[in-house]
């Protein structure tokens, strides 16, 4: 780690009343998130282990309609709530300095950082799915979802389909150099994707109500033994709905070959819907369910991304383009076959 680093963790760890130099030989520079620029570090001081996030103050004004201190305080909170209902949450430190549940502090350059500290939580991710692991994430999906929504929390219901629209209307502005044959191939995929965002906007009224949520992909979630010992994620805590949710979690654990396949097994995707018990759904619940499904996986951020690039490129061949597509649509194809019977 930098001297910088250094320097933000020793005050960002008296906020919670914790020396640094009982830690100082013990501090792991974990990762800096991608896009976001968050700092995360393994802290052991005084032979117990932390987890502490520094995240950038302007990360929710810039990524979600979240933007206030008081928005990240109804998140940490809540993970006190589904603490309690007997998920296993990161337990957080409440800052023994401020009545907020992080601390707020500034490098030498003026940078603003939100300070969160959770007791760490020892575990493995299992990234290629098993029967059991799908099992146990269907069992603990529905336990979230059965959390009753407390009037204490006021948070946005997060809509996936106000991104896609957005993305839709992107892609279909851009400039490009590509064949009118290639454009074509283009205008026929947007087109399935347009007709995916019509059918999931249509919910029913056995799913008006929202529930509570974050996001529980592979890498949010802690297993030991063959079972499930941690949920690391507090910065997507918010409302959803159950269909959209169930598509989340389908996309993530009817994998069998891991993350970085599109190889995906009907066994576990029923097997994640059983454990859920799918019993208060309808026909129109499964309709929407197939379309939020495919959209999670083929008109995602990574394919979007990856699409303005190809586009944007001057030298791009018409086959990459042509085969991007056609590999996403058989992603597609293979999603909805998990919801074939």
């Amino acid at each position: 780690m930098c001297p910088e680093d250094n320097q933000l963790i020793s005050i960002a760890l008296s906020r919670f009343g914790i020396s640094y130099d009982s830690a100082i030989d013990h501090s792991i520079s974990l990762s800096t998130f991608g896009i976001h620029g968050d700092k995360h570090y393994r802290i052991i001081c005084n032979s117990n282990a932390y987890s502490l996030r520094l995240v950038a103050d302007d990360r929710y004004s810039s990524e979600t309609e979240l933007a206030s201190a008081s928005d990240l305080n109804q998140q940490l909170y809540a993970t006190d709530r589904i603490r309690a209902h007997g998920l296993p949450f990161m337990k957080r430190v409440q800052p023994t300095t401020d009545s907020n549940t992080f601390s707020l502090i500034r490098d030498d350059a003026g940078q603003a950082w939100r300070c969160v500290l959770f007791d760490w939580i020892d575990g493995t991710h299992i990234t290629a799915q098993t029967k059991s692991s799908a099992s146990k994430m269907g069992a603990l999906l529905r336990q979230l979802h059965d959390i009753p929504v407390d009037s204490q929390f006021s948070f946005p219901v997060v809509d996936h389909t106000v991104a896609y629209q957005k993305w839709h209307h992107d892609l279909s502005k851009v400039d490009t150099v590509i064949t009118s044959i290639e454009q074509q191939r283009l205008g026929n995929y947007l087109d399935l994707v347009q007709f995916h965002i019509y059918q999931a906007q249509r919910r029913s009224k056995n799913d008006m109500l929202p529930v509570l949520s974050t996001d529980l992909n592979a890498l949010n979630i802690l297993w030991k033994n063959d079972h499930i010992v941690g949920i690391v994620d507090h910065e997507h805590i918010g409302y959803s709905d159950r269909i959209q949710d169930i598509a989340w979690i389908l996309k993530w654990y009817a994998r069998n070959e891991g993350i970085h396949s599109f190889s995906v097994s009907p066994e576990l995707a029923q097997t994640i819907l059983g454990n859920y018990d799918m019993n208060i759904f309808d026909h129109d619940d499964f309709v929407r369910l197939k379309s939020l499904l495919w959209l999670s996986g083929c008109f995602n951020f990574h394919f979007v991304r990856q699409t303005f690039n190809l586009l944007s490129d001057s030298i791009v061949s018409n086959e990459e383009l042509s085969n991007h597509l056609e590999r996403y649509r058989q992603r597609g194809k293979a999603l909805l076959s998990l919801l074939a019977s």
